[in-house]
Parts: C-alpha cells; sequence; structure tokens
C-alpha cells in the first residue's frame, strides 16, 4: 500500500514518523518543506532515509503547491494521503478530496474545534466553508489524546472514525545526573499561548530569595514570533532576568535542540490553557488542543510544572507537576532547586513514563492503527 504524508510544518513530527514507520512494509512518500532538507539529512540515518521517498518544496502559492502534490498524486495514485497539519492549504486539500475521491484521506488533528466546530466570522468564511466541505470527505482523523477523542464523541462534532496516535517516542536518554539547574520552556516565544508574565514574574521572585554570584538558568527555546518580541524585550531590559534567561533569536536546529533538553532539569509550560486558533477559535490545552510539551516530555523522559487546570496524559502524571500563581510556582522551582531527591524521583518517573511510548510500543500502535483505516 501507498502512503503519501504532507507535513511542511512540524519538523520533529517528520522525525519521529521516519522512525516509527520504517520496516512497516508500506510505500511511503514524505511531503515536506524544504527549509527541513539539511535537519533531516543530520537527524536521521542514511539506511532509514532510503527507506521513504522524499518531496521537498519550497514556500510557494496554493495553486502552485497544489499542482505539485496533484503530479505527484497522479503519478503514483497513493491509497492513503495522511495529512498530519494542514497548515493553510485547506482550499487545496479540499479540491485534491473531489479530485480523487477514492484516497483514503487521513488528518491529524491539532485543534479540534478549529476544524471541527470552527469560527464563522465572516474574515474566515473561504475557511469554515472549505472546512465543512473538507469534514466530509475525510476518511479518518487521528487525535493526540484520549480527551481529544473524547470530547468529539461526547459533543457529537463528527462521526467519521477517530484513532488515538501521539506521533513521538521515547528515545532512552541517559539517566539525570546532578549538574547545574536550568528550566526550559520549550516552543515558539508568544504571548497568545504561553503565560511568560507568570513564568518570569515566578522565576524572578525564584532568584530573588538567593544570594550568590551564579543564578541557575531559565531557557526560551524557541525562536519568537511578533506577539513574543515584547517577551525579549523585558528579559533584556531587566537586571535579573539579562543574567539568568537564554535567549536564542533565531530557529534553534534540532541537534541543539537536542542538547538543551538532554541537559535541563525540568521542563516549564506556562500554557494559557484556554486560547485560540489563528482564526479565532476557542480551544483548550489538553481537551481540544494538545501541547509539544507533551511530545518533548516523552521523547527526552522528562517531568514538567504545568498550569493547575491542564489535563495531561494519564501516562505522565506522577511526573508532572501543577502551580496556581507565580507565588506558587516560585514555590516549586525552590523545592526542586535545594531537594535532589525530589528532582531525581521525579526524573525516575518522568522515564518510567515516557518507556510506555517505546519505539517499539508506537510501531505497533501505528501498525494497528493504520490497518484499521486500511480495512474501513
Amino acid at each position: 500500500m501507498k502512503i503519501l504524508i504532507y507535513e511542511i510544518t512540524h519538523l520533529e513530527c517528520v522525525l519521529s514518523l521516519a522512525e516509527i514507520l520504517r520496516d512497516s512494509h508500506y510505500e511511503i512518500t514524505f511531503f515536506v518543506h524544504e527549509k527541513m532538507k539539511n535537519e533531516i539529512e543530520t537527524a536521521i540515518s542514511c539506511a532509514t532515509r532510503k527507506y521513504y521517498r522524499w518531496i521537498f518544496v519550497k514556500d510557494e502559492h496554493i495553486l502552485a503547491r497544489y499542482r505539485h502534490i496533484e503530479v505527484e498524486i497522479r503519478k503514483n495514485r497513493p491509497s492513503i494521503l495522511w495529512i498530519h497539519t494542514a497548515d493553510s492549504k485547506l482550499l487545496m486539500f479540499t479540491m485534491l478530496s473531489i479530485k480523487y475521491p477514492k484516497i483514503r484521506i487521513v488528518v491529524n488533528i491539532h485543534e479540534v474545534n478549529d476544524l471541527l466546530k470552527p469560527y464563522t466570522d465572516i474574515k474566515f468564511i473561504i475557511q469554515y466553508i472549505c472546512k465543512k466541505t473538507f469534514i466530509n470527505r475525510i476518511g479518518a482523523f487521528i487525535v493526540n489524546s484520549q480527551k481529544m477523542k473524547n470530547y468529539i464523541d461526547e459533543n457529537k462534532l463528527s462521526k467519521t472514525p477517530c484513532f488515538v496516535l501521539p506521533v513521538t517516542y521515547y528515545q532512552s536518554v541517559p539517566n539525570y545526573s546532578r549538574h547545574k539547574f536550568t528550566v526550559v520552556i520549550s516552543g515558539t516565544i508568544e504571548s497568545k499561548r504561553r503565560d511568560y508574565v507568570v513564568a518570569l514574574s515566578a522565576w524572578k521572585l525564584f532568584l530573588s530569595k538567593m544570594v550568590t554570584d551564579e543564578y541557575p538558568k531559565l531557557i526560551l527555546a524557541g525562536s519568537a514570533i511578533p506577539n513574543g518580541k515584547n517577551i525579549i524585550k523585558i528579559c533584556s531590559e531587566d537586571p535579573l532576568l539579562k543574567i539568568s534567561v537564554v535567549i536564542y533569536m533565531n530557529e534553534i536546529p534540532q541537534l541543539l535542540f537536542n542538547k538543551i533538553l538532554l541537559k535541563s532539569s525540568v521542563l516549564l509550560s506556562p500554557l494559557n490553557i484556554k486560547t485560540f486558533s489563528s482564526s479565532k477559535t476557542p480551544e483548550i490545552y489538553g481537551i481540544t488542543k494538545n501541547s509539544g510539551n507533551v511530545y518533548d516530555s516523552i521523547k527526552y523522559g522528562l517531568p514538567v510544572i504545568w498550569p493547575e487546570e491542564m489535563e495531561v496524559l494519564p501516562e505522565l502524571v506522577s511526573s508532572s507537576l501543577y502551580y496556581k500563581n507565580p507565588d506558587d510556582l516560585s514555590d516549586l522551582l525552590q523545592t526542586l532547586y535545594e531537594d535532589h531527591h525530589k528532582l531525581q524521583s521525579l526524573h525516575s518517573a518522568a522515564k518510567v513514563n515516557a518507556g510506555k511510548f517505546s519505539l517499539r510500543e508506537m510501531r505497533l500502535r501505528t501498525k494497528k492503527i493504520l490497518q484499521a483505516i486500511t480495512n474501513l
């Protein structure tokens, strides 16, 4: 069976899928962005890369992208078009689904409401129409968590078969060893999805209790988009933040990102639990939308500090901590900084939890889901 996987946005998902799907006995083609090419060649072994066909595309107009992918479909006739991230090309996928009705379309839903219960503002009316048309042509959905599937079922948003598959796996990292206390906030620096005011206020409060010449580090492991530039400004102008917060001005290469997380003491995920999609549709982290920090926790076997409202995967509960406000978060950081045994125990629990998502386990789960989709 031939599968065409479309993912031009999330490099990490491409890297994970390439390992998970290896030796799956399917003929798989990856349709990815050209900017990922160097990272793919660096992070994926030659033997694994050769297992797949790769199509690298540049930024292009929707009609040019449509022609590009349409030629691939017409020439190779895949049985499944797996759209891992639809980005802004819903019109293109709607057109493809109409022209090639026999192809089974599988879509990963990253934001449930945005796709299945979209905002109807007149500014987004074309997207709204495309979504409604496209939804009826989808053969199967894949979501990241059981909570997301339950939300779809309980609200009767779709009768399309839906499967649960977090596209990542634990990479068996070395055991945690005590080194400089480092907290990492991974992901794009932006104020819409993360509450940096709470995070930075708590961090300053935590540091204010110290008398030292060498402060712990808070690393913002992601590049800033326009609405995140003010976060960089705050950190550069505050004397305490300026010497304790590490910021990367450009996109972080995957190998450097790996190095940063492997040396981190704990992940901090200061999410705005109630957020909005790019088309202004309300979303709730942990219920209608998942966080990339869940993937980071699994891949690197790391404990995470979440806002108290966050619904985490059941498998990760014992390696998760929760805060209510900046004072509460500051106290948590202080405890982890001072109590090495507690931090060590959290890391041990995180590795046990991440082990539930081993490469072998995720290959088995993915194989079962693809077989089920084939039999629909």
